[in-house]
């Protein structure tokens, strides 16, 4: 009788255990369950790299930078290619199905900053969306297959770092750089908080791509395969983005290496919709929806904007001639 009584109170427990258990398994997949809906035809992401060691010299005697950063300076850290893997993991996990399991050359293009931590980051993005699978399988003990990264060398960057010759950029970094000098001398121990904060303004290159690829996907006639555009840069490149996308939402902390913002394009009844997603960080699971501050007919069910009410606001931020822009003469 004694044993009987025990069984029935440790099957019990076996019980409250497995509901317990479902229970957390099962708000660990609604966490997880941030799948992309099944209207969508586009998506463009522009993400931070990865963790990195300091990209300058810390002060003389306070110790060796090579026993530190032995990879160099302003190298990937050991984490950041964790957190840059997980990044490409989790985005496989939400375009899963839109995106092929089997990487299609024409359907995905890759543009980084000529930086090395950006061109290793988009690398490690890239392995954890694209597992090889089937024929891709080429090494059977390496679970990664090769998948195109472009650069733009710093004279001809006008869309990521904008280190492209530009008068008028120049001048205002000039502008810039002398107003942080004087609010350092102020006070200098904001140092290493304003050294974080300074970046290149102008991305609106930028812009006129990420809407130029949407608008092509929009036109049934242009027979654009492409899926998805990757662009893998800077702190400063999300920065630029928010404001000059006039993002309502205020921009209020540096963005985490391995942010990233989520531009979708769907298409619903026929007409084409925008939706703005941003990812703080490669483990965060949670997406913060975004809306632009000229777009005010966003949808409450699903937080989209109409695609010509959305492109008409933006043209003001966009450059249509960069030389023009920049002040560039024409040479005759």
């Amino acid at each position: 009788m004694h044993y009987m009584k025990t069984k029935k109170k440790c099957s019990a427990l076996v019980v409250g255990f497995l509901a317990i258990f479902s229970v957390c398994v099962g708000f660990a997949l609604f966490k997880r369950s941030h799948k992309a809906e099944p209207s969508l035809r586009f998506v463009s992401i522009i993400f931070r790299h990865g963790e990195r060691a300091p990209d300058k010299p810390l002060p003389p005697g306070l110790h060796e930078d090579a026993i530190f950063w032995p990879e160099g300076l302003g190298a990937l850290l050991q984490r950041g290619k964790e957190n840059m893997f997980e990044l490409g993991r989790s985005l496989r996990y939400r375009y899963d199905g839109f995106l092929s399991s089997k990487y299609i050359p024409a359907g995905i293009a890759v543009i980084s900053s000529d930086v090395d931590r950006c061109i290793m980051s988009a690398q490690l993005l890239l392995a954890g969306l694209y597992p090889p699978e089937g024929i891709q399988k080429w090494n059977p003990d390496l679970p990664w297959q090769p998948v195109p990264v472009h650069s733009l060398p710093p004279e001809c960057d006008k869309l990521i770092k904008v280190t492209s010759h530009c008068p008028l950029l120049m001048e205002e970094r000039r502008k810039r750089l002398q107003r942080l000098k004087e609010i350092v001398e102020e006070n200098e121990e904001f140092l290493s908080y304003l050294s974080q904060k300074t970046g290149v303004v102008i991305t609106r290159n930028l812009i006129k791509d990420v809407l130029s690829k949407m608008k092509q996907k929009t036109d049934s006639e242009a027979k654009f395969s492409r899926r998805l555009n990757v662009y893998s840069g800077h702190d400063f490149t999300l920065i630029s983005f928010w404001q000059n996308a006039n993002i309502s939402q205020e921009i209020t902390d540096q963005p985490l290496n391995g942010a990233a913002l989520l531009i979708e394009l769907h298409e619903i009844n026929g007409k084409y919709r925008v939706k703005i997603l941003y990812k703080k960080h490669p483990k965060d699971e949670d997406l913060l929806v975004l809306k632009t501050v000229a777009c005010q007919n966003y949808s409450p069910e699903d937080d989209m904007c109409d695609f010509d009410t959305f492109s008409s606001a933006l043209q003001s931020s966009i450059f249509t001639d960069f030389d023009a822009a920049c002040q560039i003469p024409n040479e005759q």
